[in-house]
């Protein structure tokens, strides 16, 4: 481990001296992912050691949404006021020991909601944050919580969770590498792709890939390279919630323009909350009607955009023959079971 810290140092330290110019951006490449590997390594060590928090989270209901922040700044209250659960709270921080889970109904959706531990800097290791936030990798969404007093280390947080390999609101890259055997490396790059093919090359050499193919169809970066390569990554959605609102002026509030502001203990803007979960969830209501009869009353949720198709085998394990959309009491439109169905329509199938 020793002789990987140094090593690690050193190229931290020869990556800040190099000139960064077309000269260089070959060696540069080389360089970052030379240290992306080390650090992976080190990870990959630190990682393997037994894990302290004594419960195990299973991924339950139609979402998962973690609260990630540091002590203090209310998340159980949060988790109180969104689900009921009853978490252990108190008046000063460290009082959640253990990730406390509640379940969330919203437009008949059940969203579990994760309060994970909060963070405290100077009594936490690197090892038990990265385990506090091995739980958030079930996540659906990523709700980053700030109080008055923290709101300032947004960006502490946000370094953590990218050290820990979350990338918040990134779309996956478009990426593809196919390890080879032999045959040096092959790299096919649509027109969106401004990196040098040179680049690309000295990128995976750097990663210890030296036969493989290599498809990019997006205007991939660098860091994009590097994650696409180790294939741990979790890209999530995350919201910026800044909590106890109360505490400060309306002008105040009006300031902190990048975060959704709410007072938890005060019920303050939670409704709304829940509303913009739902949205970036993208998660909807599925009505459906058994043939012959009325309207099932409770819905089935859907989450992101899948076929008519793709629900039917969900419910029946199998595709089905036809698919119609109910427009009123004996009117139906068939509709092809390609179709992407919208919140609150109304489908019959048959099978």
């Amino acid at each position: 481990m020793e002789n990987i810290e140094k090593r690690i140092k050193e190229l931290e330290e020869e990556i800040r001296q190099t000139p960064k110019n077309k000269a260089t951006e070959k060696h540069l490449a080389l360089l970052k992912a030379k240290l992306a590997r080390l650090r992976e390594e080190r990870e990959s060590i630190k990682g393997g050691g037994k894990r302290h928090l004594d419960i195990a989270i299973k991924k339950r209901g139609d979402a998962t949404v973690v609260l990630i922040g540091f002590a203090g700044v209310g998340k159980s209250t949060l988790l109180r006021k969104l689900t009921r659960a009853e978490p252990k709270v108190a008046e000063y921080p460290y009082s959640t020991s253990n990730p406390q889970v509640g379940m969330m109904e919203y437009n008949y959706a059940k969203i579990q909601v994760m309060d994970l531990p909060g963070i405290v800097r100077e009594r936490h290791s690197k090892e038990k944050i990265r385990e506090i936030l091995s739980f958030a990798r079930v996540a659906d969404l990523v709700l980053l919580i700030f109080d008055p007093f923290t709101v300032s280390e947004k960006q502490k947080i946000e370094n953590l969770l990218t050290e820990f390999n979350f990338r918040l609101n990134r779309a996956k890259p478009l990426i593809t590498i196919e390890k080879r055997a032999s045959g040096g490396l092959i790299i096919n790059k649509s027109r969106d792709c401004k990196l040098s093919v040179e680049k690309i090359k000295s990128l995976l050499k750097g990663l210890g890939l030296h036969n493989g193919i290599i498809t990019i169809n997006c205007d991939a970066t660098e860091e994009d390279i590097i994650d696409s390569f180790f294939r741990n990554r979790i890209y999530v959605p995350a919201i910026k919630i800044l909590n106890k609102m109360d505490l400060l002026s309306a002008e105040e509030v009006r300031e902190i323009k990048e975060f959704f502001p709410i007072s938890a203990e005060k019920g303050i803007n939670l409704e709304e909350l829940k509303r913009k979960i739902w949205e970036i969830l993208e998660l909807k209501r599925i009505y459906l009607k058994p043939k012959g009869r009325e309207i099932e009353e409770r819905p089935l949720i859907v989450k992101g955009n899948p076929t008519l198709r793709e629900i039917s085998k969900r419910i029946f394990g199998k595709e089905a023959k036809k698919a119609y959309l109910i427009k009123g009491r004996n009117m139906k439109r068939e509709v092809s079971l390609d179709y992407i169905p919208k919140d609150k329509e109304i489908v019959e199938f048959k099978i």
